[in-house]
């Protein structure tokens, strides 16, 4: 997939977050050429989609997209709150061993959460329009390849 022709398909889209996240996700990994989740974990024990996980405080739910030792994704539809998607990643983080990025989405734009020890949060936003060039796309890929791609840089020892 072109980075035009994954904006010509998702820019203007009425879908709602469950109806497209998914294919959103696997148009996401073609473009950056990525394995989707079932190509590089065929059983789903270390990235897949609909991660189930213990709330932090009780109660249960679902990571969108989780891989073990990179991030867990939260999909919303267009225009909801992406805070909201952070705050609601963040109950899951203990059961899903604490993941680097936190990344939430609403199919036009991403905000990537930073979660690294030892480092202060930041956050990256972007939208997907910003692959418009395949080097974009290439520099946009450290979540999935290299999470530490993404990492702040730690304060110098007190």
């Amino acid at each position: 997939m072109t980075p035009e022709d994954f904006i010509t398909k998702w820019q203007d889209t009425p879908l709602k977050e469950r109806t497209a996240a998914h294919e959103h996700f696997l148009d996401l990994c073609r473009l950056l050429d990525e394995p989707t989740p079932a190509q590089a974990d065929p059983h789903g024990t270390w990235y897949c989609f609909e991660k189930g996980a213990s709330k932090a405080g009780g109660g249960n739910g679902w990571a969108d997209i989780w891989k073990a030792g990179h991030f867990a994704w939260e999909y919303k539809s267009p225009g909801k709150n992406l805070q909201a998607a952070f705050k609601q990643l963040q109950l899951y983080t203990p059961a899903l061993a604490y993941p680097p990025l936190l990344i939430v989405c609403d199919l036009h734009t991403f905000i990537i959460h930073t979660a690294f020890t030892g480092t202060v949060p930041e956050q990256q936003p972007s939208t997907f329009k910003t692959c418009a060039t395949p080097s974009a796309c290439a520099s946009s890929n450290g979540p999935s390849a290299t999470p530490n791609a993404c990492a702040p840089a730690k304060p110098p020892p007190p």
